[in-house]
């Protein structure tokens, strides 16, 4: 971050947690839901690198391929299957084992461990947004835009083009 001065149109971007039901009846559903998600997005990340490849565009390459990799562990699958086991849901599942790898991530006192939670965070989103059928909407701005938010996540800053003049946080 770095002070500064701008004159923009200023636009919040406020987030609400996504809603997800904890227990299920079908175990073997569950699980399926999660594979495809998980399959999903990373189909839709393997495009997302290709097209900000060819258009140049760095820094959503980087987001993109750390997102990809991340999503290749597989502890988070193996931590979110064990609680669907438990008879609770894919979406229920993830966020547990998401809030599972953060808390490990921050137990650790490492800084650049700790700036990842940021990409866990949402990576649970996007896997939750696919499970429960919930479209993500690409934003876009008009020119002079300053983004006023409480926190915003990688894809977020990606999303950013040459409209965004600020960020304010």
């Amino acid at each position: 971050a770095s002070p500064g001065l701008v004159i923009g149109k200023s636009f919040l971007i406020s987030k609400q947690e996504i809603k997800v039901e904890e227990n299920s009846k079908d175990i073997l559903l569950e699980v399926k839901a999660l594979k495809n998600a998980l399959e999903n997005i990373k189909s839709k990340l393997v495009k997302d690198i290709a097209e900000a490849k060819e258009l140049k565009q760095n820094t959503k390459v980087e987001v993109y391929s750390a997102h990809l990799t991340m999503l290749d562990d597989p502890t988070l699958f193996d931590f979110a299957n064990e609680v669907i086991q438990k008879g609770k849901t894919a979406g229920f599942a993830w966020r547990s084992s998401i809030n599972n790898s953060v808390e490990i991530l921050k137990s650790t006192g490492n800084s650049l461990l700790i700036e990842r939670v940021a990409d866990l965070k949402d990576l649970e989103n996007r896997v939750l947004y696919n499970i429960l059928g919930m479209e993500v909407k690409s934003a876009s701005y008009p020119a002079d835009s300053i983004i006023i938010a409480e926190d915003l996540v990688p894809s977020d800053l990606a999303q950013f083009d040459e409209n965004v003049k600020g960020v304010v946080l």
